[in-house]
């Protein structure tokens, strides 16, 4: 694209937008020149790499800013070698280091999430050894630490206690030849120590004169008896010096040993900063990621202008400055690769026209955009023309510069550009204005760009209409509130409005009314029929979004009841899979008991016999429940059910009861126990022939006799079970089988009626209620319910 196209979109105020948000000198250069990527394949790779970002900031684990200056100077001065670096420098190097260490520490994570922006990171080389020697020699006001070195921290030590025993001899003096007028102080002249005596008391202090006041009335006197004492300070100051000068030669020649590698991760942390700067915006935004397509068609849906959210403070309040630009949808495909939109001024056909064009560059150049969804073709280049451009420069007028654009164009104009032209066929007489202008779109239908185009023509509607290719569009209107709506109306022509602005905006409202009077009747016969036209489609697109919004309530109904259907039957085969395990413990133990009974010998026989009998029973019972269940069985899908009938549920694999006959969705509430769940009538069957007799029961009205199922229904399971009379190891048995009965049926609570007698039967069913896995809680009867002669047990759900 060039650079006057991207002018006229305002792509500048973006680009300046994002190069406020850098952090880096050479992430802001980069976003101040940027312009769209060379290839699909670059502006791919650039959009997964913010995206990603985007999602970790979203989580809360943000990239930390690359906070690096302009290191260019710094680097060619390694590179020239020579004098060593300044504190101020090596404190600029610093922050690079511990940039390029917490930048790669928090890029790692994307090695296997995203290896594309990992790719940027692992190149990345820090300096572990370099950062921590600057720590060692600079505190962070560039100072040179004391522990620098072993001999700067002695120099030093030397010093301070030269300085000191100096001060403490001179504050001696200073106390002898001092006066109430005017006392005599330490002070430090020229790097030496000297006193300050009044200009009468010169000959009673014998030293030199270091300096004098302004006035001449105070002399600072170097006493001779500091003399030696000074020298010895000026030459442990010049050690210092000369220590801090090999520091920082060495340090300097430390640096400029990986220059190279310095340069480098200056430059990609500059990059990597411009991709921050673009997860920034485009959070700003609640942007998203435009998706590239091999097919030459445009889907935009809920486009806001980048600028107008700026404009309204999306940087404050992101969501009242979304509410408050109205979104954009824009389509293009095979069918309708140009729009002509048409209406009045002020009514925002210019703005959605660089909306769209604003949302294509910065796909183009690896920007999240402010759009619910972006799908885009790759454009090889843009033609825009919008708004009034005079060129003093080259003598053309407004309407010479549209020419110029318009030519363009055409030159320009093929499957692979972007057109954009604003008020096409404008600045000239209307109907040679319209004579050119028909001759463009002509000319860009048959070359196949895709494309919008603005025009207030009303000839030109008629063109668009006819044409194949070419659709007419317009901004809605709002007339009753006599204002533009800003949303885009494809398939219906606009409106001048002139009259209608000029009332609103307070025009006389008899010259208003004496020009609707000078209008053609033709040209109201076409308002007429324009304002039924959108009446008609306002009222499909309102029926199309209620149809919308029950087919998305009906897949979110269908989608719970599959989850719901899915949680029962995984709950259903964990108990069975858990009756089967107690059923299994049980084998085991009555084996065991009959093994010790036979190897004891002590046993009767008849007890022996009784414990093989047990074993016999639970090894049934283990077979029963592990014997895998019908999931259908035999017959065809009834036509009508009826609340009362008994079908089989091939999904939960069980007898189920009518509740609601079928809806307009085809789906019967039927009850499976305790549980009522809403089906798909073709997922309900009528029993068929091959069952046999022996296990064959009525299903009801509309099912024939004789058909059958194997599960047992909650209505053939009693909810009470009698142990009245039994010996302890019956009663028990029983009890097993009437849990293991409750836990198929989908029976919660069970009433096992045992009597008081001697305590003995009430205390077994206590202990066995205890370690049965089957039952979740168990309780003597109440009032009404038994008493002490029954216990109530609450079954697993």
């Amino acid at each position: 694209m060039n650079v006057d196209g991207l002018a006229l979109l305002e792509f500048g105020r973006v680009r300046a937008l994002l190069a406020d948000l850098a952090t880096s000198y050479l992430g802001r250069k980069r976003l101040e020149t940027l312009q769209p990527c060379r290839t699909r394949d670059e502006a791919t790779t650039m959009l997964e790499r913010v995206a990603a970002l985007r999602r970790r900031a979203d989580a809360g684990e943000p990239l930390p800013p690359p906070e690096t200056g302009d290191l260019g100077r710094i680097l060619a001065r390694l590179a020239r070698g020579g004098a060593a670096l300044a504190p101020d420098e090596f404190l600029a190097l610093g922050t690079l280091l511990t940039a390029v260490r917490r930048v790669r520490e928090a890029l790692a994570v994307f090695r296997e999430e995203t290896p594309s922006l990992w790719e940027l990171g692992e190149p990345l080389a820090p300096q572990p050894h370099l950062e921590s020697r600057l720590e060692e020699v600079f505190d962070p006001s560039g100072e040179i630490r004391d522990r620098a070195s072993s001999d700067l921290r002695r120099i030093r030590r030397e010093r301070e206690q030269l300085r000191e025993r100096l001060r403490t001899r001179l504050e001696r003096l200073a106390a002898k030849h001092s006066t109430a007028d005017q006392p005599s102080l330490v002070t430090l002249r020229e790097g030496r120590y000297v006193l300050s005596v009044a200009q009468g008391q010169k000959g009673q202090l014998r030293g030199l004169v270091q300096d004098r006041s302004a006035s001449g009335a105070t002399l600072y006197v170097e006493p001779m008896e500091a003399v030696e004492e000074n020298n010895a300070l000026r030459e442990k100051d010049a050690e210092e010096r000369e220590e801090i000068r090999r520091i920082l030669a060495e340090l300097t020649a430390a640096f400029a040993a990986v220059r190279d590698g310095l340069e480098r991760d200056w430059e990609l942390l500059g990059e990597i900063d411009a991709l921050r700067a673009r997860e920034r915006l485009g959070r700003r935004w609640d942007a998203t990621a435009t998706v590239f397509t091999d097919e030459r068609e445009v889907e935009i849906r809920g486009a806001r202008h980048p600028l107008l959210l700026e404009a309204r403070g999306v940087a404050r309040d992101a969501a009242a400055a979304r509410e408050a630009v109205v979104p954009l949808d824009v389509e293009l495909d095979g069918s309708t690769r140009l729009l002509l939109v048409t209406g009045p001024n002020m009514g925002g056909k210019t703005v959605a026209l660089k909306c769209v064009g604003l949302v294509s560059v910065l796909a183009q150049s690896g920007c999240l955009v402010p759009a619910s969804v972006c799908r885009l073709p790759w454009f090889d280049g843009w033609v825009v023309d919008v708004g009034d451009e005079q060129s003093l420069e080259q003598d053309l007028s407004t309407f010479a510069a549209h020419l110029k654009r318009w030519g363009e164009a055409l030159a320009a104009a093929g499957p692979d550009t972007f057109v954009l032209l604003d008020e096409l066929g404008s600045g000239t007489d209307p109907v040679e204005g319209a004579a050119l202008a028909q001759s463009v779109l002509e000319r860009l239908v048959e070359r196949g760009s895709l494309g919008i185009v603005t025009s207030h023509l009303g000839t030109l509607k008629g063109f668009a209409a006819s044409t194949e290719g070419l659709e007419n569009a317009s901004m809605s209107y709002d007339v009753d509130g006599r204002g533009p709506g800003y949303t885009l109306q494809v398939g219906v022509p606009g409106e001048s409005r002139a009259l209608d602005m000029a009332r609103r905006l307070g025009f006389p409202p008899e010259r208003v009314a004496r020009a609707e009077a000078l209008l053609p009747e033709e040209e109201r016969d076409v308002r007429r029929l324009l304002a039924d036209l959108r009446e008609e489609k306002a009222e499909v697109a309102r029926r199309r979004h209620e149809a919308e919004e029950a087919a998305a309530a009906a897949r979110r109904a269908e989608r719970e009841a599959a989850e719901r259907l899915e949680r029962i039957l995984e709950e259903r085969s964990a108990l069975r899979a858990k009756a089967a395990r107690q059923a299994k413990d049980l084998l085991r133990r009555a084996e065991r008991e009959a093994k010790e009974l036979r190897k004891a010998e002590r046993s009767s026989e008849r007890e022996a016999t009784e414990a093989r009998s047990r074993a016999a029973r639970h090894r049934e019972r283990l077979t029963r429940l592990e014997s895998p269940r019908p999931v259908r069985v035999g017959g065809t899908v009834p036509e009508t059910v009826a609340p009362g009938d008994r079908l089989w549920a091939t999904g939960l694999a069980r007898e189920v009861s009518v509740v609601r006959a079928a809806d307009d969705a085809g789906r019967v509430l039927v009850a499976a126990g305790p549980l009522k769940v809403e089906l798909p009538l073709d997922s309900l069957r009528v029993p068929g022939a091959g069952v046999p007799a022996a296990e064959a029961k009525p299903v009801g009205k509309s099912v024939p006799r004789g058909a059958a199922v194997s599960a047992p229904s909650t209505e053939e399971v009693a909810t009470e079970v009698h142990l009245l009379g039994m010996r302890v190891d019956e009663a028990l048995d029983a009890l097993d089988l009437a849990l293991d009965r409750a836990l198929l049926a989908g029976i919660r609570v069970l009433r096992v009626v045992h009597g008081i007698g001697t305590g003995a039967l009430q205390s077994a069913v206590d202990r066995h209620c205890r370690t049965h896995a089957a039952v979740r809680s168990h309780r003597p009867g109440g009032p009404g319910e038994g008493g002490a002669g029954v216990t109530v047990v609450t079954v697993e759900d």
